[in-house]
């Protein structure tokens, strides 16, 4: 573990409070004793959710933006990860999709939506929206994959939080963006063609940016 890792992590919870963004401390992966495995800060052998589930006793309901707070969290020197909550100031759609994120940039920018902040989780693509009225979660299909509104008062790790596997969450487009309707982006992104065409149109506007370039 990098000493650099508590302090980054703190300032970037720092920053995310700065834009309004609530967030809780989370478990971080550790290794396994006597294993080439992954599991959770938590020590709990088989826990369901490793480096996802807020630590220190907190929860949902302890989201906050107050930096007071923040530091006694982050300060300890334990590396935890850092969280937004659904519903909590944002929301959160995500799009497992086999096509590349600048496939579906493409389509979004075909229909003039801005995405808004954007996270890479090394498999799902995460949207940072508007908080929608209906607090339940809806899955659909959406293409060649899977569009799901994630239900509030589920935790989302944002970067730079580190995930089992190696994997760790990445901004494709920053926090510090408008967040996107969360309705209007539901829509757009439910009608994703299959992957073939989207491939064609992702094609289609980058050969007409290279025309008026």
């Amino acid at each position: 573990m990098s000493a650099l890792e508590p302090a980054s992590r703190f300032q970037a919870a720092l920053e995310l409070a700065g834009l309004g963004i609530p967030v809780v401390p989370v478990h971080y992966p550790v290794a396994v004793a006597g294993a080439r495995a992954t599991g959770c800060s938590c020590g709990g052998g088989g826990c369901a959710t490793p480096a996802r589930h807020a630590a220190l006793g907190v929860g949902p309901a302890d989201a906050t933006t107050y930096p007071r707070q923040l530091r006694r969290w982050w300060q300890g020197g334990e590396p935890w990860n850092v969280a937004a909550v659904a519903g909590r100031c944002v929301d959160v759609l995500a799009l497992s999709c086999p096509r590349p994120a600048a496939e579906v940039a493409a389509w979004l920018a075909a229909h003039r939506v801005e995405p808004g902040p954007v996270i890479d989780l090394g498999g799902p693509v995460v949207f940072l929206t508007t908080v929608r009225r209906n607090p339940t979660g809806e899955r659909r299909q959406a293409g060649s994959g899977w569009l799901e509104r994630v239900c509030h008062g589920e935790l989302v790790v944002l970067p730079p939080s580190r995930l089992v596997d190696s994997r760790s969450p990445a901004w494709l487009a920053g926090p510090q963006l408008p967040f996107a309707d969360e309705g209007l982006l539901w829509r757009v992104l439910a009608e994703l063609p299959e992957a073939g065409k989207l491939a064609a149109l992702a094609m289609v506007n980058e050969h007409s940016h290279e025309g008026s370039a």
